[in-house]
């Protein structure tokens, strides 16, 4: 079934976009902060358990020099290398684990169902009439009462200020009960 658009929430988009930057830089100051403690770039990295992954990485890249065995951690102390910003970095990072890549879709609310397409399509008629009557009722009363109008049909159509003109109401559109 086709989905009819609605509305756009550009605010909470926009700030979406702004959290995910901000989750793309912690990961590559922490990307930055892993190869100049390793003195090279990492291979795949594990951004959720930055610390052990590390770890990880630097016993890979030790193993040949590693003729005692040391775990990751033991090694890091005897090499003299700090983890604490990394470990600062994760801590940061986590904050943003719920953040994924925002889509248009997810912040566009949709007439889906039969019965809000019915609706939609309904409010869509509602709007061609008024535009069609509109300049009879100027000739008629001499000025064109918006307000009127606009009480009129409250429930389903909202006066859109930015662009002048009337648009469904999307609360008239997704309500169950009407």
């Amino acid at each position: 079934m086709k989905k009819i658009p609605l509305q756009f929430n550009s605010d909470d988009y926009a700030n979406a976009i702004i959290f995910h930057d901000e989750k793309i830089a912690l990961q590559k100051q922490l990307t930055n902060e892993v190869k100049k403690q390793l003195g090279a770039t990492p291979g795949e990295f594990n951004f959720e358990d930055a610390e052990n992954e590390f770890y990880f990485q630097l016993e890979l890249q030790k193993k040949e020099v590693n003729s005692l065995g040391l775990a990751g951690n033991k090694l890091a102390e005897v090499l003299s290398l700090s983890v604490d910003e990394i470990v600062r970095l994760q801590v940061q990072l986590k904050e943003y684990s719920h953040v994924t890549l925002p889509t248009v879709e997810a912040f566009t609310i949709y007439a889906e169902t039969e019965g809000e397409i019915a609706k939609y399509n309904s409010c869509i008629n509602v709007i061609k009439s008024i535009e069609t009557v509109k300049d009879f009722l100027k000739k008629i009363k001499g000025t064109y009462y918006f307000n009127d109008l606009i009480v009129g049909f409250r429930p389903l159509l909202t006066w859109s200020v930015g662009n002048q003109k009337f648009e469904p109401n999307v609360q008239f559109i997704k309500a169950t009960d009407v």
